[in-house]
C-alpha cells in the first residue's frame, strides 16, 4: 500500500491552451493502472490530491509530467510525496 499526495498550483495567465499534466502509474490486481491530473495554467488554481493506491508485490510508483502549451516560461507548482504505508 502506498499513499501519493500531490500538490499543484498556477497563478494563471498563461495563453489557451497551455497545462501540466501528472500521471501516476501503478499496477495493482486489475493490472496496469494510470492517474492522469491536469493543472490548467489560463486559470489561478490549486489542485491538492492524494490516492491511497494497493499495488501488487514488487510494483513500481511513477508520478511524471509533461508540459503542454507554446511558451515555456508558464509559472506552476508541482509538490508530491509517495509513502510506502506499513
Amino acid at each position: 500500500m502506498y499513499t501519493v499526495s500531490l500538490y499543484m498550483s498556477a497563478p494563471g495567465g498563461a495563453a489557451l491552451g497551455h497545462y501540466v499534466l501528472v500521471t501516476i502509474g501503478y499496477t495493482c490486481e486489475l493490472g496496469p493502472e494510470t492517474i492522469t491530473i491536469e493543472l490548467n495554467l489560463v486559470d489561478q488554481g490549486i489542485i491538492m490530491e492524494t490516492y491511497p493506491l494497493l499495488c501488487m508485490a514488487g510494483t513500481s510508483v511513477t508520478l511524471t509530467t509533461a508540459y503542454e502549451g507554446g511558451a515555456t516560461n508558464d509559472p506552476y507548482n508541482i509538490s508530491a510525496r509517495i509513502v510506502q504505508m506499513p
